[in-house]
């Protein structure tokens, strides 16, 4: 098993524990590593091809940062915010021509596993 995708695995499931034991401090410190975890093996496995994953991946994280802490009517918002930047970055690929990974996320999963 590739480490960053051993590390994911553990560092998930440390966050999911903190998260039934109501321990905000651990999952505040885990969940904005799980992105750039699986960041690291997309890069690992396919190079720089899947630039809007990674991008968004890195997008995920500075929004798992933002949002640690917050009341839940913050997070809805941040949520709201990174979906409509999703469909954005999606909308515009579309309207290039661009075929990466946003618009094939099924190639993703194959050539990264």
């Amino acid at each position: 098993m590739p480490l960053p995708i051993a590390l994911f695995g553990v560092t998930a499931l440390v966050n999911l524990l903190a998260v039934a034991a109501d321990l905000p401090a651990w999952e505040w410190a885990t969940k904005p590593l799980l992105a750039p975890l699986l960041a690291l093996h997309l890069w690992r496995t396919t190079g720089g091809r899947h630039r809007s994953v990674l991008a968004g991946l890195g997008l995920a994280t500075a929004g798992d940062v933002a949002a640690a802490g917050r009341p839940a009517c913050e997070d809805v918002t941040a949520m709201l915010l990174g979906v409509f930047l999703s469909t954005a970055a999606d909308d515009e690929s579309a309207r290039t021509g661009r075929r990466d990974a946003a618009t094939r996320p099924r190639d993703v999963m194959t050539e990264a596993g």
